[in-house]
């Protein structure tokens, strides 16, 4: 089953109209060789959780609303979202509920699949657990930047720092800062995302970031 995430219009990229139960195919004298992010593939996800969870480094949707849809076609995936040369939606559902812990949790799940110093891993297992404390981003920042940060490190690094910017956000005094919080775990996830997208089971961390309380 297939899920995608429209606009409150039910719009999407490049001002995109979908009518509820009509097929729409892309144009054929679209390359079919055009990168999963473009113009020549409908897009959507195999996981209702995985689409709330990317929608920011994604689409980006503001207010979305989600539809279960009906593809065939071409297709091509990227480990995380697909494209379908031909696409429609069936039904509308309810948008999974998603909180914040559960959406920086998800971040952090993902940058210890790529990032494995000891002082940082044990400051991101405290954050699991449930022991949070407003110094643990500059404890992170150190341990990550004391890290061999060599070419193919970076993206870990990122997503070790980006993490731990989101957990010290969320539990910073100033309210303020609990959207930064967000997109910084967005941020984790999509550098692990282009480090090891092949190696990274999104799905199975996204459901162990939903019981993270």
């Amino acid at each position: 089953m297939y899920y995608k995430l429209t606009d409150k219009d039910m719009k999407t990229h490049y001002d995109f109209q979908w009518v509820l139960g009509k097929w729409y195919t892309i144009d054929k004298n679209i390359p079919r060789n055009l990168e999963l992010c473009s113009e020549g593939w409908f897009h959507c996800y195999d996981d209702p959780i995985i689409a709330i969870m990317m929608n920011p480094i994604h689409a980006n949707i503001m207010s979305p609303r989600m539809f279960i849809c009906d593809v065939r076609g071409k297709k091509k995936t990227d480990n995380c979202k697909f494209g379908f040369t031909c696409m429609r939606l069936k039904r509308e559902i309810k948008i999974p509920n998603v909180t914040l812990i559960q959406r920086i949790a998800f971040g952090i799940f993902s940058a210890k699949s790529v990032y494995d110093d000891p002082f940082w891993t044990k400051w991101a297992d405290d954050w699991l657990a449930g022991k949070r404390y407003a110094d643990a981003a500059n404890a992170a920042y150190a341990a990550a930047y004391a890290a061999d940060a060599g070419a193919a490190y970076d993206a870990a690094y990122d997503a070790a720092y980006a993490a731990a910017c989101a957990a010290y956000a969320a539990y910073a005094a100033d309210a303020a800062y609990a959207a930064d919080a967000a997109y910084a775990a967005d941020a984790a996830y999509a550098a692990a995302r282009a480090a090891y997208a092949d190696d990274v089971d999104f799905k199975a961390l996204a459901k162990k970031a939903m019981k993270v309380k």
